[in-house]
């Protein structure tokens, strides 16, 4: 963590610590589908996941009187990092991500901004329709991945609805959500969802809520830095598993 005597905002934790997936989540068999079919494209994710050091991601300078005192984790950084520079550059991942309007961010660390839009990650549901376009984040072999470090409204949107178009296109046979810990969030501006909130909202959907035959597979991952890694080697006790509850009411 950097030195609380200097001037201006600090970094919250060691500035040399790297980002890890700390956390995993399995809704509708996902961990099964992926340990069946997709442990390639997800060894890839968590490779340019955990490439990501502190220093280089909480840069974000905040305006909330609560948290003048921290630099933030900037989500155009890490998505940057994670979809632009790793899975687009190094992976050969199809991605569709602008990083422009974090210009401010991204000089700060030297980097330039870029976008790119692959064909692979746009579908038009619905051609005649003037709202019918959906894209999403990244797609290889069938994988689908949303790194969602904004509001928490989109997250289950992502498992719930944009997942399914891609499937029911043929385009995805499997979803991934990357989102913040509840530790990372509480160094991000308010307002963006978390793994836990995740997961608590799967589970207490309503019984029958969507349907058995439209449930795409989705893992939904956790991250931080002031965890250890899961191992990814041994997921099937590493993570915690959707039991949709039985509730009449809340």
């Amino acid at each position: 963590m950097s030195d609380n005597n200097t001037a201006g905002p600090v970094v919250p934790v060691d500035e040399d610590a790297m980002m890890r997936v700390t956390d995993i989540f399995s809704y509708n068999n996902g961990v099964e589908t992926l340990q069946a079919e997709f442990m390639e494209e997800f060894r890839e994710i968590v490779e340019v996941i955990e490439q990501n050091r502190a220093k280089e991601v909480f840069v974000k300078e905040s305006s909330e009187a609560s948290k003048e005192h921290k630099l933030l984790a900037s989500p155009g950084v890490m998505n940057h990092n994670i979809l632009i520079e790793g899975l687009h550059d190094d992976k050969g991942w199809a991605v569709d991500h602008a990083s422009g309007r974090n210009w401010r961010d991204l000089d700060k660390i030297g980097k330039d901004t870029r976008s790119i839009g692959d064909e692979e990650c746009g579908l038009d549901i619905q051609p005649t329709e003037r709202w019918g376009k959906r894209t999403i984040d990244g797609m290889k072999d069938g994988v689908g991945l949303e790194v969602q470090f904004g509001k928490y409204a989109f997250m289950v949107y992502d498992v719930l609805g944009k997942f399914g178009h891609f499937q029911r296109a043929g385009r995805l046979d499997i979803g991934i959500e990357l989102l913040p810990s509840n530790n990372l969030v509480q160094d991000m501006s308010t307002g963006v969802g978390y793994y836990e909130q995740m997961k608590t909202e799967l589970q207490h959907l309503p019984e029958g809520y969507i349907s058995e035959d439209h449930r795409v597979p989705v893992v939904a991952i956790g991250v931080g830095f002031e965890r250890p890694s899961i191992d990814i080697e041994n997921l099937e006790n590493e993570a915690e598993h959707f039991e949709q509850a039985k509730l009449d009411k809340y």
